[in-house]
């Protein structure tokens, strides 16, 4: 994907991270010592996933297992600052970063790409997925969760919804674009602002000032940014 200067210091700051004089990139977070590197089956249950993702893709599925699994994959070499990083908290949140902490040079994350899956075992029901992304495209297979917050920077997300859709999705980004699969009885009260914003849906929609509703209205979706597509399939 194209990128240019404005769009990549954006995307470092959206991240978490900053670029200093020395063209080296700040990817810090808080509590370091607190994770793990590289793959790993999780036997605890896990209420909530947070993840942070410079480039590839994400797969987050239903398993017919009783662990929560993750692994990742690349074309690059990875040493161990460059693997995959975890921890999950007291509360049972499953939080990823896209490697360790601490300063790169840009050039050496700037070339990589990982793929990441996350298997989760079939009827958890998670509180919240929450994702800071930068080049990424995400596909959430039927996974039931409560609330969906995402900001970035080149992102598209596919959700697929069977049954049930959260109670909120929220997305600020930039070039961004986000496709659900959704029943016919869907309801939904979407909110989208900013520049260049589109809409797509196959299901009836009908109009409250700025907001759209489709049947119940009963997910709230809020979207803002610059370049944005919401599409809605049945």
């Amino acid at each position: 994907m194209k990128r240019i200067a404005l769009i990549s210091l954006l995307a470092c700051l959206m991240a978490g991270c900053n670029i200093n004089y020395n063209g080296e990139m700040n990817y810090t977070y808080e509590h370091p010592e607190r994770y793990q590197k590289g793959d790993a089956v999780i036997s605890q249950p896990i209420t909530d996933i947070d993840i942070s993702w410079l480039a590839g893709e994400i797969n987050i599925m239903y398993v017919d297992h009783p662990e929560v699994r993750i692994y990742e994959k690349s074309d690059s070499t990875l040493d161990d600052s460059l693997r995959m990083h975890y921890y999950v908290d007291d509360e049972g949140g499953l939080n990823i970063q896209f490697c360790a902490s601490g300063f790169y040079k840009t050039k050496r994350l700037n070339n990589l790409r990982k793929n990441l899956t996350i298997e989760v075992p079939r009827g958890t029901v998670l509180d919240e997925i929450d994702m800071s992304l930068v080049s990424a495209v995400v596909d959430i297979d039927s996974v039931v969760y409560r609330e969906l917050h995402v900001d970035g920077v080149d992102f598209d997300i596919a959700a697929d919804f069977p049954e049930t859709l959260p109670g909120e999705i929220n997305i600020e980004g930039v070039n961004c674009s986000f496709s659900m699969m959704v029943p016919t009885s869907a309801g939904m009260t979407i909110n989208m602002s900013g520049v260049k914003r589109n809409l797509n849906s196959q299901l009836p929609i009908r109009k409250d000032g700025k907001k759209t509703i489709i049947g119940d209205g009963a997910c709230d979706i809020d979207i803002e940014g610059v370049d944005c597509t919401l599409n809605i399939n049945k």
